[in-house]
């Protein structure tokens, strides 16, 4: 008699748990959902960037003479400099036959217009990129031959390059600063705010003076100058040719 008068509190009992375990797989379902939301939404906008990357810079390849079929790319992570360069830094780069703009530096420019600038300014360092490459194999492969056929040892220690950090001398920015903004101004970009960008660098972040962008690119007043001269030259040239 007494076990019957338990079975309505058992019944109960297991009522009690199957909504609580049924309650609690769904909190876990719509937690999984809610923490899905924020990589999903990170990951259409990676996507987004990297679409907006590759249509700019095929764009500049088209008017580039000498460029390469070089290939364009989000930076999302280390393994794309080979460990040195944090994705969220602003920074740009290329290893001579792939050109990459870091997540930081998308949300560092403002707009198509500056992302030209940057790419075309890379996509003229790509060729210098690829024929130091080049230069670099063909000396080592002359040692490696000369070693292996009469004994000559190695004269000259070619040291690996690392195009990630790899740093142009003053005649190779002036040259990429002028292609650069030559092939924007070409395929239409409003490049007038070159200049402004690169300044922007220099005063919001100062820390890349020494390791990021501008330990590569160095900023000067004299390069300020040169590239306001450069703008004047290309939109003077077009006037005139506008003219006849």
């Amino acid at each position: 008699m007494k076990l019957f008068k338990l079975y309505p509190l058992l019944l109960f009992s297991i009522i009690i748990l199957a909504c609580a375990t049924g309650s609690s797989r769904e909190s876990i379902k719509e937690d999984r959902r809610q923490k899905g939301i924020p990589e999903s939404i990170s990951q259409q906008w990676q996507r987004e960037q990297e679409e907006r990357i590759v249509k700019v810079g095929e764009k500049l390849i088209e008017l580039a003479p000498n460029a390469k079929e070089f290939t364009f790319h989000l930076a999302i992570s280390k393994k794309d400099s080979g460990g040195i360069i944090d994705p969220d830094s602003v920074n740009a780069w290329t290893n001579g036959w792939q050109i990459f703009v870091t997540r930081g530096m998308m949300r560092f420019i403002k707009n198509d217009h500056e992302l030209a600038v940057i790419l075309g300014h890379k996509i003229s360092h790509a060729n210098s990129v690829s024929r130091k490459v080049v230069k670099r194999n063909i000396v080592d492969y002359i040692q490696t031959i000369a070693f292996a056929t009469v004994g000559i040892p190695p004269i000259w220690n070619t040291p690996p390059i690392d195009p990630s950090t790899m740093k142009f001398n003053h005649g190779e920015e002036k040259k990429s600063d002028y292609e650069g903004l030559q092939w924007a101004y070409k395929a239409g970009y409003d490049i007038s705010g070159g200049p402004a960008l690169w300044e922007r660098f220099f005063t919001q972040i100062p820390g890349s003076v020494k390791g990021g962008f501008l330990s590569s690119h160095p900023w000067s007043t004299e390069r300020f100058l040169h590239m306001q001269e450069i703008i004047r030259e290309l939109t003077q040239a077009s006037s005139s040719g506008s003219g006849e």
